[in-house]
């Protein structure tokens, strides 16, 4: 039986479900093709911003290099065999610069430009170095350098130093120690003539001061105590974001840290006499021996010690910047309710070091908000995000796609041979026309019946 007849036996419902199977095969097999022949994608970069995404397009425009933008425009994507080049010349290019001009300002530089203008440019060019410079520590997402340099003058004394604040934006959940911010200081000093890494104030993104700046040869107080619990108020809230982001999302919790610290500076002498009761174990301090001897009468001798008693001598001396009471505060979302209380401030309390005979503080709040009041987070400014390189697999998406061809398949020959095999129901009027046309033959078969 050829084809056209096969088809011809079916019913009008099997001959739909037959043209409805094979156009879904045929759509699967192009669609499968399609995902086999087209160029497979690779993040390029991520998390970019815009000034960095229209940079990175426009070169990628001008090098005729196809490319594919995602995630609202902050990630490119190009053909897998063509990132790591792609990658590489954009490098060497500088791009994306970061948002920080450097020294490639003076790159096409105009000789009619005025000295002020020189003086500008080259304040902004340094700026931006050191900014780039900043930049690529580790945990510091992007950073702003503001420089004051000093003016030339004929006097040594009419010279002004120089002066420089920083504004550091830190990836989540990083901050910066002690030795790391001096280092920052340290840098730009001595980046910049005339200035000291006293000079230089830092901040972070939520206006905290982390380094102060030093006006004068003393510290205030204040300041002193400013600068040291803020920098130990990031260092614990950084430690506990560290642990609660090992099982929960960051949008599922917030942190807040403040601390307490003594800044008195204590020197304490305490001598303390030792007493045994036996004399010979005391140290003898001063001994006097007296005789007289006259002429006709018995001569006396004189004996007079004086004893001391031992003593002990103990010195105690304490620096500022004790931590005197620590108080945190948690607070979950009420997205975060499956997660274990008293765990977490097991976790919390461990973590910040806190201590029950300082009178120390952990409030954790778990919060029932409707969903009307919740705030989609603000994207961060992040930086380019280099990918790890791992290739997209196409193995899983091609062997779901046989799969279902094949089950398809299936389905429509059942229904083919079913609708072949199963016969129609014969009306009352074909029935009879069916009996009396084999009466008929009976007839004329057997003309006795």
């Amino acid at each position: 039986m050829d084809i056209k007849q096969f088809y011809t036996s079916l019913e009008a419902k099997s001959r739909r479900y037959l043209l409805l199977g094979v156009g879904s095969v045929l759509l699967l097999t192009l669609v499968a093709f399609w995902w086999l022949l087209r160029p497979d994608q690779q993040l390029l970069f991520g998390n970019l911003r815009e000034r960095d995404a229209a940079e990175i397009t426009q070169s990628l425009t001008e090098w005729k290099i196809p490319y594919v933008m995602s995630d609202g425009g902050r990630s490119i994507k190009v053909a897998a065999d063509k990132v790591y080049d792609t990658r590489m010349r954009l490098v060497a290019a500088g791009v994306p610069k970061g948002g920080h001009a450097g020294f490639e300002l003076f790159d096409n530089a105009d000789f009619g430009v005025t000295e002020f203008a020189q003086r500008v440019n080259f304040q902004r060019a340094l700026q931006g170095e050191i900014e780039r410079t900043i930049s690529s520590l580790p945990g510091v997402e992007n950073a702003r350098v503001h420089l004051t340099i000093r003016k030339p003058g004929l006097f040594v004394g009419d010279k002004e130093s120089s002066k420089a604040s920083v504004a550091l934006a830190m990836n989540p959940g990083m901050s910066l120690e002690a030795q790391q911010l001096d280092g920052i200081k340290s840098l730009v000093a001595a980046a910049v003539e005339g200035l000291s890494p006293a000079q230089v104030s830092v901040i972070d993104t939520n206006g905290r001061l982390l380094a102060a700046a030093r006006l004068d040869d003393g510290v205030s107080p204040a300041a002193l105590i400013s600068d040291e619990a803020s920098r130990l108020e990031a260092s614990v809230q950084a430690k506990v974001e560290h642990v609660l982001s090992q099982f929960l999302v960051p949008d599922q919790y917030r942190v807040s840290v403040d601390a307490t610290l003594d800044m008195d500076a204590l020197h304490e002498v305490r001598d303390t006499p030792v007493r045994d009761g036996n004399a010979s174990n005391d140290l003898m301090q001063r001994q006097r021996v007296s005789s007289t001897n006259t002429q006709g009468q018995n001569g006396h001798t004189e004996s007079e010690t004086e004893f001391a008693l031992a003593r002990t001598r103990t010195e105690l001396s304490r620096q500022p910047g004790r931590i005197q009471r620590m108080t945190i505060a948690v607070a979950l979302g009420s997205d975060a309710s499956g997660v274990d209380l008293k765990g977490i401030r097991q976790l919390v309390y461990a973590a910040a070091g806190l201590s029950d005979e300082r009178g120390d503080r952990l409030e954790i709040f778990r919060a029932h908000a409707p969903p009307s009041m919740a705030v989609k987070p603000a994207s961060a400014a992040a930086g380019p995000v280099v990918p790890s390189g791992a290739v997209r697999s196409r193995g899983p998406w091609l062997l779901w796609s046989l799969f279902a061809m094949g089950g398809l398949i299936l389905i429509m020959m059942v229904m083919a041979i079913r609708g072949r095999r199963t016969p129609r129901r014969l009306t009352a009027n074909e029935r009879d026309q069916v009996l009396s046309k084999v009466r008929d033959w009976l007839r004329e078969g057997n003309p006795t019946v």
